[in-house]
C-alpha cells in the first residue's frame, strides 16, 4: 500500500523572508535619544537609520531582490521595521553614535566614511587602519569618504593650496587641524579672512576635506532650526561668505563649538520633540565679519590669507587636492600622535579659559617645531577684533569722544555721544540707553584689544550702575588714574 504524498511546505511569505534577511544580516538597538537603528554585520560600526535615503527600508528591499528576484511590498517592508523598532525598544543597552570622529577609552576613531567601515585608531603616539573599531558612527548626506592615509605621509603638494603665509601662522593653523582631531574639547571658532583673490572659499573648503570631506560648502543660514539641521550632519563646518554675525547665530556657533544641542517642537505634531546634538569645528570666511559678541570673540582663531602667486582653475587645485590627500592626511594623523603623546605628559589646564585644551595643543607644536603660534594666535585675534572695532558703530563713538578715564550712566554716555555727533542715528532702531548698554557688551573684547578698559560697576548710596571706561595709555597706581608718558 503506498503511502500518501505529503503536501508541499507553503513557501515563507514577503514578511518571512525580510525578518530572516534583517536578522541574518543587521544588528538592532537604539541610540542613548531613543533613536532604533540598524548596523550591517559586515560594518557594525556604521550606523543604519530605518528610513530616508540609504537606510534600512532600502536595504532590505534591495536584499530581498537579490535573494528572491522579487520585490518586497509596501506593507512587508512596514511589518518587518515595526518588529525591528519593537526589538530596538527592548534593548538594554542605548548606544551613542558619533559624528566622523570618537573618543574611547584613551584613544581617538577617524571614521573613513567608506562602505566598509575602516576607521582610523590613534593613540599617543601612533595609529593605525581598522575595520571593526568599537565605537558607533552616525552618517548623513553631508558625510564624505576620506582615502586611506599613508603612513609616513608629507604635505608634498598639499602646502601650496594653503594659503597660510609664516611660520607662526603656519604653526597655529596645524595646531588647529590637530585639534579637530580632539573630540569632546572646545575648538576655536576660526576665521579665514583676506583681500580679494586670496582663495578664501578654496582655503575653507580645502580646510574642512582635510578631515570631513564633503560636496558642499554651508552656506549662512536663515534660522537656528536651519542651523540645527546643518550643525548635526557634518563635524567641520564650512560656512562661505559671512559679512555679518547676528546674535542668535553667535549664540548658536559658541554652542557648536563647545557641544551642545538645539531642541523644538517636532514638526506636524503636537507633543514630541525634535532633538539635535553636535559639537563642531566651524571654519568661516568673509573680508569682514561685522560685530562680533564677546562669547564668540573670545573663541576666536584669524588666519589673515594672501594671494597665492599665481591663478588655478578650480579643477586643477582639485586635482591636486585628490593626489596629495592621503600623505598629508597620514602627516597630519602622525602630528596628532605626536601632540596626544606630548598631553599625556602635560598636566591638565589650570586656566579657566575655555580654550584651555586648545591652548594646550598650540604650546605642543610650538614645543616641537620652535614656533610661537601662541603668539600669532592673539595678534592674529587682535586683528580680527580690530576690525570688529572699526566697522562698530559705538567702538567709533567711544574711540572719537572719550581720552581718558570716564564714569557715566548709559543715559549719560549717550547725551555725550549724540550730542558731539559722534553716535549717528541708527536706520533700524532708536538709540536708547538700552541699545547702547547691549552694544557696549558687543563690543568689549574689540575695545580691550585696542587697550581700552571697559567695565560695569555700581556706585553711589542709590548703586547706580554705570560704565567706567578708560582710554588707552592710562594706568592706575592705586589711588587715581594716571597717563602713561
Amino acid at each position: 500500500m503506498s503511502t500518501p504524498a505529503q503536501p508541499a511546505a507553503k513557501p515563507p511569505n514577503i514578511s518571512e523572508v525580510l525578518l530572516r534577511i534583517l536578522l541574518q544580516q543587521y544588528f538592532i538597538a537604539r541610540t542613548d535619544h531613543g533613536e532604533p537603528f540598524a548596523a550591517a554585520r559586515s560594518a557594525p560600526s556604521v550606523m543604519i537609520r530605518f528610513r530616508g535615503n540609504g537606510g534600512l527600508r532600502q536595504q532590505l528591499a534591495a536584499a530581498m531582490f537579490r535573494a528572491t528576484g522579487k520585490a518586497a511590498t509596501s506593507n512587508a517592508l512596514t511589518d518587518v521595521l515595526n518588529t525591528a523598532e519593537g526589538i530596538a525598544s527592548g534593548w538594554q543597552q542605548p548606544v551613542t553614535p558619533h559624528l566622523r570622529i570618537a573618543e574611547h577609552h584613551g584613544a581617538l576613531f577617524l571614521d573613513l566614511g567608506r562602505a566598509d567601515g575602516a576607521t582610523v585608531h590613534l593613540w599617543p603616539g601612533g595609529w593605525q587602519v581598522v575595520t571593526r573599531p568599537p565605537v558607533l558612527f552616525a552618517r548623513t548626506a553631508m558625510t564624505g569618504e576620506l582615502p586611506v592615509p599613508v603612513s609616513g605621509g608629507s604635505l608634498d603638494g598639499t602646502r601650496d593650496l594653503i594659503n597660510v603665509r609664516g611660520h607662526n601662522e603656519w604653526a597655529l593653523y596645524i595646531a588647529c587641524r590637530v585639534a579637530s582631531l580632539f573630540p569632546g574639547i572646545t575648538h576655536p571658532v576660526e576665521l579665514f579672512s583676506g583681500m580679494a583673490g586670496s582663495a578664501k572659499t578654496a582655503t575653507t573648503r580645502n580646510t574642512a576635506n582635510w578631515v570631513d570631506p564633503s560636496e558642499v560648502m554651508i552656506p549662512v543660514p536663515r534660522d537656528g532650526r536651519t542651523w540645527a539641521a546643518i550643525a548635526g550632519s557634518r563635524y567641520v563646518l564650512p560656512v562661505d561668505n559671512v559679512s555679518y554675525i547676528p546674535p542668535w547665530w553667535s549664540d548658536l556657533l559658541c554652542k557648536a563649538a563647545s557641544g551642545d544641542g538645539w531642541v523644538d517642537r517636532a514638526l506636524y505634531t503636537d507633543g514630541d520633540v525634535y532633538v539635535s546634538k553636535f559639537l563642531a569645528v566651524i571654519l568661516l570666511n568673509g573680508i569682514t565679519f561685522g560685530a562680533l559678541r564677546g562669547d564668540l570673540a573670545d573663541r576666536i582663531v584669524g588666519h589673515v590669507l594672501v594671494r597665492p602667486p599665481s591663478y588655478r582653475s578650480d579643477d586643477e587645485l582639485d586635482r591636486q587636492w585628490a593626489m596629495t590627500h592621503p600623505a598629508s592626511l597620514g602627516w597630519l594623523l602622525d602630528r596628532a600622535a605626536e601632540t596626544y603623546a606630548d598631553m599625556a605628559l602635560m598636566m591638565p589646564p589650570q586656566e579657566s579659559d575655555r580654550l584651555a585644551r586648545f591652548a594646550q595643543i598650540v604650546r605642543c607644536l610650538d614645543s616641537r617645531w620652535g614656533t610661537n603660534a601662541v603668539s600669532a594666535w592673539r595678534q592674529g585675534k587682535a586683528d580680527v577684533l580690530e576690525d570688529v572695532a572699526d566697522s562698530d558703530p559705538v567702538a567709533v563713538a567711544l574711540r572719537a569722544s572719550v581720552h581718558g578715564p570716564v564714569i557715566m550712566t548709559a543715559t549719560e554716555l549717550l547725551a555725550m555721544l549724540t550730542a558731539r555727533g559722534d553716535l549717528e542715528p541708527n536706520g533700524k532702531f532708536a538709540w536708547t540707553p538700552k541699545t547702547l548698554s547691549e552694544h557696549m557688551d558687543r563690543s568689549l573684547a574689540a575695545l580691550g584689544s585696542l587697550g581700552w578698559q571697559v567695565w560695569k560697576s555700581r556706585e553711589g548710596h542709590a548703586r547706580t550702575r554705570v560704565w567706567n571706561i578708560v582710554s588707552p595709555g592710562w594706568a592706575h597706581d592705586g589711588a587715581r588714574w594716571v597717563a602713561q608718558r
